[in-house]
């Protein structure tokens, strides 16, 4: 009789070791979930930018491939994409992004240089590139292609053709 008293303490006590083990498993997998779910949003914000490369086109008045390349752009943490405005009508060609201003704080000019550097080196044909204030209809920042192209020079050594000829230079660029 008391072998199976025995074995049943036995059993409980390894049924224990399992739950602490269970428990243990359990932090395991929730820890891994989180670092999964960090590294994939961290690995988005950095892939937002390089798959954007696939929206290069020629022409300013490829919308959908210009609006693609608006709706990826990281902009200041006080404004978000709003629309655009697309300006082919004549030369030299350009686009109004519209942006919705989040706060009081409109973003200074230098914050839409990486953002006007990828516009030129995606659209090909893009001579400037204006960025308003879609509640009161102002002018935040405005750059010509020649402005950015001096701008680059200086910063990278390449201009907007350079860093838009391949994939890689885009890449390379958008890393520096």
């Amino acid at each position: 009789g008391w072998e199976g008293l025995w074995c049943g303490f036995k059993t409980i006590e390894v049924s224990n070791l399992e739950v602490i083990a269970m428990k243990n498993k359990k932090f395991e997998i929730i820890v891994l979930l989180i670092l999964c779910v960090i590294f994939t949003a961290c690995g988005k914000s950095q892939n937002s930018n390089k798959n954007i490369y696939e929206y290069k086109t020629k022409y300013v008045g490829d919308n959908s491939k210009v609006i693609n390349i608006l709706s990826n752009l990281k902009y200041p943490k006080e404004a978000s994409y709003n629309s655009v405005q697309i300006l082919s009508e004549k030369e030299p060609y350009g686009i109004l992004v519209k942006l919705n201003i989040n706060s009081g704080k409109i973003p200074e000019k230098n914050e839409f240089l990486q953002n006007s550097a990828v516009l030129f080196a995606l659209i090909e044909n893009l001579s400037f590139v204006k960025y308003e204030d879609v509640s009161n209809n102002k002018i935040i920042a405005e750059f010509t292609r020649d402005e950015i192209d001096n701008y680059l020079k200086t910063e990278v050594n390449k201009n907007t053709k350079e860093i838009g000829m391949n994939k890689k230079e885009f890449v390379k660029y958008l890393n520096e």
